[in-house]
């Protein structure tokens, strides 16, 4: 399911609820998520490619087989060139 942005403020509103305080406070609270590639006409591109909220992480994992992929040791040699792994369109 893909969050639209405009839900991202309600749901952030629900972070650092749990355990309340009486029950001595969040030690972090904050929100994780991840998505697949988005085009730059989406409105996740314009929130975290162009504003990105200061106080916001953002990461961008290389591809399989761009410069710093990682992950490569874990798999067998010429794991990515084998023909039933070509890229669909």
């Amino acid at each position: 399911m893909k969050l639209p942005v405009k839900s991202w403020k309600t749901c952030s509103a629900a972070a650092a609820r749990f355990p309340s305080k009486m029950r001595g406070g969040p030690t972090w609270y904050g929100i994780f998520g991840e998505t697949n590639s988005f085009s730059e006409d989406d409105a996740w591109y314009s929130r975290l490619e162009l504003e990105l909220n200061p106080n916001w992480g953002y990461f961008v994992q290389p591809g399989a087989r761009d410069p710093g992929a990682e992950n490569l040791e874990n798999l067998q040699p010429n794991y990515y060139a084998r023909p039933d792994r070509k890229q669909h369109p």
